[in-house]
């Protein structure tokens, strides 16, 4: 804290309780989304000063490796929204600032609407000029497909209805994963499933909730729950190569951080093909259909 009001007078200091890596990344993450909605220049002072992994100088080089690569997901974080570490005594955890960039002026992208002109006349009088040609154009089965595909329900619970049924019927009846019993029976040792469900869509909001997912997984009796399967419905549902990008950020730094011991990772979309299956089967091959769920 005294390092903190002698270098950040203006900054928010938080002093995390997280005494694990997941715990850590849940709230790293939450500080990254409070400052991207903030006003430009606000930074925040994050330390961690009950985990006692961070304490190991290689632990926390693994941990910045991660962060490193989630940045080229991320909307603002790296860009828009930097972090600094801060090593303030030895064998201690570092202190992380979070901070967004102040804009300026009008070089750093704050222009002013009225030089554009009226953006909205000038809308209207294309879209009138050629009104005919997209009254004219019927849609086609691959777009129809493609909307239904793609369509999302407004409520959560039909959401996870549908999820449920899915796992019951694809997961577990056919087989496709060997430790589901049912929709609400799954995993090694045996146990409930729970359906977590988030509207968020900007990457930094998502690596919130699936961290909270995990700390919630790792730290619960296995009598209460064994497997989580997180509902994105609106993350990622008409872009599978982005959503696959994503998901190797969460994949990657389970060795790393020694989480792998604790949990294993699968990921499922709409339009799911494996790396290999667009030249072995193409985008239809049945293989692909046992990772295609309703949602993402």
């Amino acid at each position: 804290e005294k390092f903190a009001r002698s270098q950040f007078p203006t900054s928010k200091l938080v002093s995390s309780e997280a005494k694990n890596l997941a715990e850590v990344l849940s709230a790293f993450w939450k500080s990254v989304v409070e400052v991207m909605d903030a006003e430009p220049g606000t930074s925040i002072v994050l330390g961690f000063p009950k985990c006692k992994m961070l304490e190991n100088a290689l632990v926390v080089n693994r941990f910045m490796g991660h962060l490193e690569v989630c940045r080229d997901c991320c909307d603002d974080f790296g860009s828009r929204v930097v972090m600094q570490i801060h090593n303030i005594e030895l064998d201690a955890p570092p202190v992380f600032t979070i901070r967004s960039s102040p804009v300026t002026s009008k070089e750093d992208g704050d222009f002013d609407d009225d030089e554009w002109g009226d953006d909205e006349a000038w809308g209207e009088s294309i879209l009138d000029k050629y009104k005919h040609l997209l009254d004219d154009e019927e849609e086609t089965e691959e777009e129809w497909e493609f909307k239904q595909l793609t369509d999302v329900p407004e409520d959560d619970k039909e959401v996870i209805m549908t999820m449920r049924e899915w796992v019951e019927v694809v997961i577990s009846d056919m087989g496709i994963c060997p430790f589901s019993q049912s929709a609400d029976k799954a995993g090694l040792p045996l146990g409930p499933v729970h359906y977590p469900i988030s509207r968020v869509m900007r990457p930094e909001e998502v690596y919130q909730v699936y961290w909270d997912e995990v700390n919630y997984l790792v730290t619960a009796d296995e009598k209460d729950i064994s497997t989580t399967l997180l509902i994105l419905p609106n993350f990622g549902i008409t872009n599978v190569e982005g959503f696959t990008a994503f998901t190797d950020t969460l994949q990657s730094p389970l060795e790393p951080l020694g989480i792998e011991k604790y949990i294993q990772l699968v990921f499922f979309h709409p339009q799911w093909v494996f790396r290999d299956g667009q030249d072995r089967l193409g985008a239809s091959g049945a293989a692909n259909f046992a990772r295609r769920s309703p949602f993402p």
